[in-house]
């Protein structure tokens, strides 16, 4: 048999077909990684307005609240600056546990591509078990 009729000539082909099809799947890969970065940045960045809007509104509703406290505090027979620190130093408690809560939860690996990166590593494992594949 000729080396036609075998396909064994036609191996640099294929090898030449397969590198193509691979550099392609990278780039649109690729594309696909910023594509979801881009779609995450944006989404974090709407949320983050509205957590400065509610930022706001709860400071000022905080500062009213804490006005209240001190005064009913005065009423009730507390003195003045008695009230004062004693609402003071509830808020700080608060206002400490919040920010080390908040501290935990920011997470800046949200924004990485994971489906991307998980396609990555399964087109990776597939051209790996093509490489090792035995051939015939």
């Amino acid at each position: 048999m000729s080396e036609r009729e075998t396909g064994i000539g036609q191996i640099p082909s294929y090898i030449s077909a397969a590198l193509q099809e691979i550099r392609a799947l990278i780039h649109v890969e690729a594309e696909l990684a910023k594509a979801e970065i881009s779609h995450n940045v944006s989404k974090m960045g709407g949320g983050i307005g509205f957590l400065v809007g509610a930022a706001i509104l709860a400071l000022v509703a905080l500062m009213t609240l804490a006005a209240a406290a001190t005064i009913a505090l005065y009423e009730a027979g507390v003195p003045l600056l008695g009230s004062v620190l004693s609402v003071g130093l509830v808020l700080l408690v608060l206002a400490i546990i919040v920010g080390l809560v908040g501290k935990r939860r920011v997470n800046p690996g949200s924004i990485v591509p994971t489906r991307t990166l998980n396609n990555i590593r399964a087109d990776l494992d597939a051209a790996g078990e093509y490489r090792n594949a035995p051939s015939d």
